[in-house]
């Protein structure tokens, strides 16, 4: 199902603070109802970067899915994350 790219702007605050946290943009995009690409496009246009300086990282980072997740989903989150890298 392709997902609406809503606008992202009303949620600057929380994803600059996602960011710092090195929460994935495949994360953010998940709670959020976008698309990585979005998310990481969305990214470059504010200037935000992880707190490693690392631009634009789209592998995600699973322990920071579950420690975030408020929705009990972090094994479908560890499933794609496992399905992105083995592609």
């Amino acid at each position: 199902m392709a997902r609406r790219n809503a606008s992202l702007k009303p949620h600057l605050n929380q994803i600059r603070t996602w960011v710092g946290e090195g929460v994935t943009d495949i994360w953010i995009a998940h709670q959020l109802g976008s698309t990585p690409a979005s998310i990481a496009a969305f990214r470059r246009q504010h200037g935000l970067t992880r707190g490693d300086g690392e631009a634009a990282p789209l592998a995600p980072a699973v322990a920071a899915a579950g420690r975030h997740n408020s929705h009990s989903s972090g094994g479908q989150i560890q499933a794609l994350s496992e399905s992105v890298i083995a592609m």
